[in-house]
Formats: structure tokens, C-alpha cells, sequence
């Protein structure tokens, strides 16, 4: 269970929680913390699955915070990144109650949370994607992504329902927009160090999806890491002791060891 459950915002008459669970009081008051954003193809879902988490980060000295945002109907498109953003403002506001240190924030989103992560984290400070709620610095040290849509554009071949959901309008005459989205489009070199995980056999958001991001992280020269399951299928880490979450969690922490170390 967390430590915490907090309403870090309120958006056009929504109350937006967090769970926050924190690792034992150590001798650093400021320690590294892993933002979490769920799955569920951007309409379903919930900031509880970070639970499956927790134990294996507060051990490593991590806190972690496990954020809602808002999902459709109605169209959320232009608002679920701002909600993910606002989370990061809220978490770099409030390091001094948790113990968070604001340079060694890691955002971590599975399937549709793996979208968002990625969306927000490479647009900080793009006007056309802001924060839902206070302005400002909404950087961060690395971005962790499991098995998400890279391209909305090439996603809509295989996905038009939840991503007509998603956005409020279909691909056809509206390319812009699923373009704007596309996290891939936001790639430069200040990009932060992503590493990001997916399976082989994945039926739901195809392999190359993040293939294709690695090989754009790859040609703007940010470090990044791209680990497959051959035969795995979407959301292989789920089973709590099963092989795909013992090689996830291996991968995730050399990654945080790598790029947001605990003291």
C-alpha cells in the first residue's frame, strides 16, 4: 500500500490523485524518484498497477509516485500529456516532503502511460503541449517506456478505434494532430536517456514501434536502450515472479543505477 495518497491537482472540475510510496529514511534526504504513469490504451486503468512496482523500488532506495491522469471519453488527446506534466510540477514542488531530489526524476509509463511518458518528457516547454496546471520546468533525468505506441500515423493502421477515442477525430484530415502526438516527432538531441522494453510477439501496439523510436533516439545521438522479449506478448511483466518481470525489473534497474543513482 502507499505511503500517501495525495489530489495533486484539479483540472476542469477533476480530481487527479497520487499514490506515493517511499523507501525506508535514509541518511541522503534527497533521493531519486520514479514517476509512474499506467496503461490502458488511454481510456482504462489505473495508478494502483504501479503497485506491482513498489516493493522492488522503495528497496532500492526509490520512491515512487504512481500519478492518474485523465483518460476518454471525452477526447483527451490535447490533455492526458498536460495531466502527466502537471504531475512532474507537483513532484519537483513538494521534494522537500518526500525527499525527492528534482534532478533525478525517471518517468515510467506502460503502453498508453509509455506514450504519454515519452510524449511529455521530449516536449518540455513546447507551447503546443503544455502543463494542465502550474507552468514551468517539467524536465527530467530519464524516461523508462514499456511496449507503447511510437506514431500515432502508423499506429492508426492497426488501432483506429482507441486512437479516434483518444484524440476525438480520425486520421484522415486530422494528420497534424496525430502527428503533434506521435512522441517520436520529438525527438532531439537534449531528449533525456530512455530505455525502453517490449515484447516480440506483442499483438497489440506491434514491435517496431519501438524500434522505430530507437532508431530515432539512435540518429539524434541520445543515449537509449532498447531490450526485446522474442516471443513475449503485450504486458508480459505483469505476472507477479514471472520470467518477463524478473528480466524487466533486471533491465529497469541497471537503467536507474545508470541514470538516476541512489546515493
Amino acid at each position: 500500500l502507499p505511503s500517501h495518497t495525495v489530489r495533486f491537482a484539479v483540472v476542469e472540475g477533476r480530481e487527479l490523485y497520487a499514490d506515493v510510496f517511499l523507501p525506508e529514511p535514509s541518511a541522503s534526504t534527497a533521493r531519486p524518484a520514479v514517476l509512474y504513469f499506467h496503461g490502458g490504451g488511454w481510456r482504462g486503468g489505473e495508478r494502483g498497477y504501479a503497485r506491482a512496482w513498489a516493493d522492488f523500488l522503495t528497496a532500492r532506495g526509490y520512491a515512487l509516485i504512481s500519478f492518474d491522469y485523465r483518460l476518454f471519453p471525452p477526447a483527451t488527446g490535447l490533455k492526458a500529456p498536460g495531466d502527466v506534466k502537471c504531475g512532474i510540477r507537483w513532484a519537483k514542488e513538494h521534494t522537500a516532503t518526500y525527499g525527492i531530489d528534482p534532478d533525478r526524476l525517471v518517468l515510467f509509463g506502460e503502453s498508453a502511460g509509455g506514450h504519454l511518458a515519452t510524449l511529455a518528457g521530449y516536449t518540455e516547454g513546447a507551447a503546443r503541449l503544455p502543463s494542465s496546471c502550474a507552468p514551468g520546468d517539467t524536465s527530467v533525468a530519464a524516461i523508462i517506456s514499456f511496449y507503447a505506441p511510437s506514431d500515432l500515423v502508423a499506429y492508426a493502421a492497426s488501432a483506429p478505434a482507441p486512437l479516434e477515442g483518444f484524440t476525438g477525430v480520425s486520421l484522415e484530415g486530422h494528420r497534424e494532430l496525430y502527428e503533434l502526438l506521435s512522441p517520436i516527432n520529438h525527438v532531439g538531441p537534449r531528449a533525456p536517456p530512455t530505455l525502453l522494453l517490449h515484447g516480440g510477439a506483442d499483438s497489440v501496439v506491434p514491435l517496431d514501434a519501438s524500434q522505430a523510436m530507437a532508431a530515432r533516439l539512435a540518429q539524434a545521438g541520445v543515449s537509449h536502450a532498447l531490450f526485446t522479449l522474442p516471443y513475449a506478448e503485450h504486458g508480459f511483466d505483469i505476472w507477479d515472479g514471472g520470467f518477463g518481470r524478473q528480466l524487466a525489473r533486471a533491465r529497469v534497474g541497471r537503467f536507474l543505477q545508470q541514470h538516476a543513482p541512489v546515493d
